[in-house]
């Protein structure tokens, strides 16, 4: 302790002598600093000179070139975020470009990003002649970096840009190594060209590989010392014969590549294995399998798109690999299409130890694999099933020995920890995953505590048990875990608002149980503690403790008060006065919410003080700014710990103040029309919309425009149109694309069916589709028995005359006589893959899906569908 406060004592006094340097001595000392490249320390001891003397301006320009030496020495270190903004000090402090030298633009464009570049250089042409060492610099960037749609930015006077579609394609060529057809493309280049440099690199590489050494070195020789690839120059120049090949032995041309990918699209496996063989030979001759294995892993993205079939793939590994290399090949590509949830989990995993020899690597692997199974379930929301998911013996892979489908997923996780505490995946779903029954609740209580003695110095655990004691309304032990928190983590911001938080929601339950004793002393607790984004919050728990204290001589100066009346506005008036404007209408909206949730404890004088309250702000939301307001509107009330929906948030301020929304600008009020198709305000919706694109401009207006088609839709699906939503995209400028993009994909939780294909791909071709099944309706997860007729026989006896219809009747008597009925996707899949191979049965079922329509494929049974389309 002694020694830190003597350093800390040290840091003090140096900083102090130099705060009492003069100028000059300054200057000097960051030029020392500048010389032994200690940038940091030069921009420190100039920054205080700069202060001193703002006019300096040889301090002003050591204090650019320490910016932009610095700037430079954080992209060497791939420190990329650090550097972009490092680079807004590089730029406050560049002289101006009417006076900018060409040294200080040299300078700077060595040590920043292409884009940062483009833009630097861009102004510096708006005022001086083009420099050909700086656009040489730009293209040893475009090299580095091949950020191309920076380079197009270019202003027309740079010699770069008539130059760039030849540059483009040039590095395209020299990237595979084609350095013939790359000189070629760069034949017309000038020795004035910024280009010259790279031109004669290729000649060099070109001679390189002809084994003429006197022309390479003649080349080489003309390429500046600046240029960028100058350690690359150098090597060959005085060390070429000794260069190593990078490549020895055959190689995969870009032929086989796309001739692989022609094949499996065409389902022809038996080519596709013989193409994969012989890729992997050339990869890896001394022992293909690695190479296979990694082949197949790159052509699993075909499956998950569906462009291929993924029981396929399976199959083709289990094919190419040996014995129980394939089959842990294929078991993992059925894990990873987690068609069988669970039972494809188990299976991976009593294979594991094939693919993963080391036992260490096979338990990790368990544990993430375990992890992964658990958050896919959840995020399909199938946590209910999870019980009809499991395969018959789950107990030994998967440590499952519950029947309650919210213990089953805890199981697992626990399962995942024990295998590997550090799994961050298991430890972040043991703390979210739900617990309502007392046996799931146990199961958490349980893991959290062994996380929270396995991890000694991480408060997470800490954090979380203290949120599931806190459901359980065991708030002294909630306390407890956060103090422990507190101890592990003493200046972390999250713990102590986190302390607070659950301290209210202490004070909400005392107060209801009129303990005010322990009100109190969680009150005096919490304002310790409390910090200014959970302000509001705390006043008004200390405006509810207040109300309830009635008849005491406490907070006015020891004197009752007139009238209950009078009391009771001085109390709500006297504690939000200190508050900011948003606290202020924030504190009184969570009062809002304790009236309706406790109307015992409102009686008519405190209801009419409210509202007279709320009255009284009217005037303050017009100072509001906008995002101020939209926050507020936003606010997550799990933030507040008050326990109400968001549509009762956005009520309360809504109903009272009805040009709330007016105050908000366009690019602010977007989420706020999400949330109110989300809660099914939908006309409010479309009033707002269309009395905002009266006044708005672009993109603004498109987007609004927009917005209004796609709610129509949600309210009345018969307004889908393809064409129309065309219509709208198309003019959209590319960069505002991502906008509308975003847009889509966050209203597609209002929308159902084709319309939310749509707007989560954005892509609204999907609305052409006139298919009626329950996947394009919406209906999916609703009783088939609503959806369908599975009685064959009140279907065809209607239609004994229609080919279609008695064809359609053969497929169902097929799934019927092959035992397929009820059986699962996979399962049915295979079957069909080997039912191709008979030519009749194979002409049958595709005559069939040529000639049945979209309106009447409803009429099939799931089993018949996938049969007949696959």
């Amino acid at each position: 302790m002694a020694k830190k406060k003597k350093g800390r004592k040290a840091r003090k006094q140096a900083s102090q002598n130099l705060k009492n340097m003069s100028v000059p001595q300054l200057i000097q000392k960051g030029t020392s600093f500048l010389s032994a490249d200690n940038y940091r320390d030069a921009i420190k001891i100039l920054k205080i000179a700069n202060q001193k003397q703002p006019d300096n301006h040889q301090c002003l320009d050591l204090l650019f070139r320490a910016y932009t030496y610095r700037e430079n020495q954080l992209r060497q270190k791939k420190m990329l975020t650090e550097a972009d903004a490092l680079h807004h000090q590089v730029l406050q402090h560049l002289p101006d470009t009417t006076t900018l030298k060409e040294a200080d633009l040299l300078l700077c464009l060595k040590s920043t990003s292409m884009k940062n570049a483009v833009v630097l250089y861009s102004r510096f042409l708006a005022h001086h002649p083009p420099v050909l060492e700086a656009e040489t610099i730009l293209t040893d960037l475009l090299l580095t970096f091949a950020d191309w749609q920076a380079a197009t930015q270019l202003p027309d006077i740079a010699m770069l840009k008539p130059d760039l579609p030849l540059l483009q394609k040039a590095a395209r060529l020299m990237d595979d190594a084609q350095w013939e057809a790359a000189l070629e493309q760069l034949k017309p280049v000038s020795r004035r060209s910024p280009l010259a440099a790279v031109k004669l690199l290729c000649r060099a590489m070109v001679c390189f590989y002809q084994n003429d050494d006197q022309s390479m070195q003649r080349a080489l020789a003309m390429i500046p010392a600046s240029f960028g690839l100058s350690s690359v120059i150098e090597r060959l120049r005085t060390d070429s014969h000794h260069l190593s090949a990078l490549w020895q032995g055959s190689f995969v041309t870009d032929a086989q590549t796309h001739l692989l990918l022609d094949t499996i699209k065409q389902n022809d496996f038996t080519g596709t294995a013989r193409i994969i063989k012989r890729m992997a030979q050339a990869l890896c001759p001394q022992d293909p399998c690695p190479a296979i294995e990694q082949l197949l892993l790159m052509l699993w993205p075909l499956a998950a798109s569906q462009s291929i079939d993924s029981c396929s793939l399976a199959e083709l590994a289990e094919l190419m690999l040996p014995g129980d290399r394939g089959k842990a090949m294929a078991a993992k590509f059925y894990f990873l299409g987690f068609d069988d949830y669970l039972v494809d989990t188990n299976d991976y995993l009593e294979l594991l130890d094939k693919e993963f020899p080391d036992p260490a690597d096979s338990i990790m692997a368990a544990s993430m694999v375990l992890s992964e199974s658990v958050e896919r379930i959840v995020n399909r929301g199938l946590q209910e099933e999870a019980k009809e998911l499991m395969p018959d013996d789950p107990a030994k892979q998967l440590g499952v020995f519950s029947n309650h489908p919210e213990c089953v997923l805890l199981e697992i996780t626990l399962k995942a920890l024990e295998l590997d505490p550090q799994n961050l995946q298991a430890r972040t779903l043991l703390a979210q995953l739900p617990r309502t029954s007392r046996p799931a609740k146990q199961l958490a209580e349980t893991g959290l505590q062994t996380m929270m003695d396995t991890f000694p110095d991480d408060p997470q655990p800490c954090l979380a048990l203290a949120k599931l004691y806190s459901e359980k309304n065991a708030f002294r032990k909630v306390e407890t875990c956060l103090r422990q928190a507190e101890l592990r983590a003493p200046h972390d911001e999250q713990v102590r608002e986190f302390h607070v938080l659950a301290l209210l929601q202490s004070i909400d339950t005392n107060l209801n149980r009129k303990k005010f004793h322990l009100v109190k002393a969680d009150l005096e607790k919490a304002e310790k503690r409390c910090t200014r984004k959970i302000l509001a919050p705390m006043t008004a728990r200390r405006i509810l403790f207040d109300l309830e204290q009635t008849g005491q001589l406490s907070v006015f100066g020891g004197k009752l008060q007139n009238s209950n009346e009078d009391r009771i506005r001085a109390i709500i008036s006297g504690h939000i006065s200190g508050l900011s404007d948003s606290d202020m209408l924030k504190a009184l909206g969570i009062l809002e919410i304790n009236r309706r949730q406790r109307p015992k404890a409102w009686n008519k004088v405190k209801s009419s003080l409210l509202e007279s309250m709320f009255k009284s702000h009217a005037k303050t939301v017009n100072r509001l700014p906008s995002k101020v307001i939209r926050d507020l509107l936003l606010q997550e009330v799990d933030n507040m710990a008050v326990t109400c929906e968001r549509t009762a948030w956005l009520a309360i301020f809504l109903t009272r103040y009805k040009t709330i929304l007016k105050r908000i600008d366009n690019e602010d009020i977007l989420p706020l029309l999400e949330i109110l198709v989300e809660i099914g305000k939908t006309e409010q919706c479309l009033q707002e919309i269309r009395r905002r694109m009266k006044t708005a401009s672009e993109p603004f207006r498109t987007l609004l425009e927009f917005l209004q088609m796609v709610v129509r839709c949600i309210v009345d699906e018969s307004h889908a149109d393809a064409d129309a939503f065309a219509a709208i995209i198309d003019h959209v400028d590319k960069q505002h694309l991502e906008m509308f993009r975003t847009t889509a994909l966050r209203l597609s939780k209002s929308a159902r069916g084709t319309l939310k294909d749509a707007l989560v791909n954005f892509d609204f071709k999907f609305l052409e589709n006139t298919c009626n099944c329950p996947r394009c309706t919406g209906r999916l997860n609703e009783d088939y028995e609503d959806d369908f007729n599975f009685d064959l026989f009140d279907i065809f006896d209607k239609n004994m005359d229609d080919p279609i219809y008695m064809m359609v009747e053969m497929v169902e008597s097929l799934i019927d006589m092959e035992g397929l009925r009820g059986a699962r996707e996979r399962v049915i899949k295979k079957h069909r893959k080997n039912l191709m191979n008979d030519y009749k049965t194979k002409t049958m079922l595709r005559d069939v899906a040529e000639m049945l329509s979209f309106k009447r494929r409803d009429e099939l049974s799931p089993e018949a569908r996938i049969l007949i389309f696959g």
